[in-house]
């Protein structure tokens, strides 16, 4: 079916500019299904990165196009050889390489979960984040009833606030953007911060109950050095003095930290991605499986979970975005993020062939 029909993509062009391109749909080859996209989700830390430089001259032009998108929703009208848990006409979240801004899309089985009734497209377009921040949480190994602290309030961040508070624990968000410390504290965080402005440590220590905090997660990109060293002296303290908990880097930061002593006894942990299975090939096409008595969490099982929690309405998307464009006017959301990004978190494309 696929060998006939074309769709189009969203990329970007060498100087970083927003374009559509038209081209063939991908062989639906076995462990795949096509899904007509109704709404995708932009991740504008991975997909638009460098785009500022380019725009502005300061970094060479890009020698091919930069094919965006890695999270969308939408109908299964076909699906590959040895695909089971699919068919035709099921509403689907789906993420990964395929799931491009486009119309239509090629994906693996395993990347792929049915949507309960009454989750929304839109709601299921951001996938990939979503399961990012339940990952991110699950690596703080933080416990009922005590203290986390969220530093980056963009998407991932708000998300793993969310994630945090419906597991019992106390969340604080840091983000210097006043929107999205207003979104944060209505739907997200118990507290929030300025760390460009306030004075952290008393405001840190009346929400800890002067206890510190037992987990960070830090959510953010770029150099993250001085943000750390302001996690450091939030966090619980041994009475030896030695700054202790989990902090998990979730975002693509940069630090620079002394280590011994200078990081105490705090367990630092990377968050990468969505959790097992993701980008092993054999799984993603559902050829083979993670026995659950010792991998309760693959990708698929936290992904039909976090859907379960949106339609339960414990995990809320509606307020985190904030713009809507059809798939046609990539060019003017990518401009949205780039001009107010103070103003501007979730932005979701809606292709256009309906």
């Amino acid at each position: 079916m696929t060998a006939t029909l074309t769709r189009r993509v969203a990329t970007l062009d060498e100087h970083g500019r927003g374009a559509l391109v038209e081209e063939p749909v991908p062989d639906l080859e076995p462990g795949h299904v096509l899904v007509r996209l109704r709404a995708t989700m932009i991740s504008a830390g991975t997909q638009l990165a460098g785009v500022r430089e380019l725009r502005a001259g300061a970094a060479p032009p890009l020698k091919d196009r930069r094919r965006l998108g890695y999270q969308a929703a939408g109908e299964v009208i076909d699906v590959g050889k040895s695909v089971r848990r699919l068919q035709p006409g099921q509403r689907v979240a789906c993420f990964g390489s395929g799931a491009l801004h486009t119309n239509l899309a090629v994906v693996p089985q395993n990347l792929c979960a049915v949507l309960p009734e009454g989750v929304s497209f839109d709601d299921a377009s951001g996938m990939n984040l979503v399961l990012t921040a339940m990952h991110a949480i699950r690596r703080a190994d933080a416990h009922l009833g005590e203290y986390l602290l969220v530093v980056g309030l963009g998407v991932v961040g708000q998300l793993a606030a969310q994630f945090a508070r419906a597991a019992g624990l106390y969340v604080m968000g840091w983000d210097s953007l006043p929107h999205r410390r207003q979104i944060a504290r209505k739907f997200s965080a118990d507290a929030v911060a300025d760390p460009s402005q306030d004075d952290l440590l008393p405001r840190c220590a009346a929400f800890t109950d002067d206890l510190g905090f037992d987990a960070a997660v830090m959510a953010i990109g770029g150099d993250g050095t001085q943000a750390l060293e302001q996690v450091k002296r939030v966090m619980k303290v041994s009475p030896d003095g030695h700054a202790m908990g989990s902090l998990v880097m979730v975002g693509g930061l940069v630090t620079q930290s002394r280590w011994g002593a200078g990081m105490g006894n705090l367990d630092v942990r990377s968050a990468a991605r969505t959790g097992p299975g993701y980008h092993d090939p054999a799984w993603e096409r559902g050829e083979t499986d993670y026995p659950p008595v010792f991998v309760r969490w693959t990708t698929q099982t936290s992904m039909r979970t976090a859907l379960r929690m949106i339609a339960d309405q414990r995990i809320r998307i509606a307020p985190l975005i904030t713009h809507r464009f059809r798939l046609d006017d990539i060019e003017q959301a990518i401009d949205q993020l780039m001009r107010e990004p103070d103003r501007t978190l979730g932005v979701v494309l809606t292709p256009t062939d309906e």
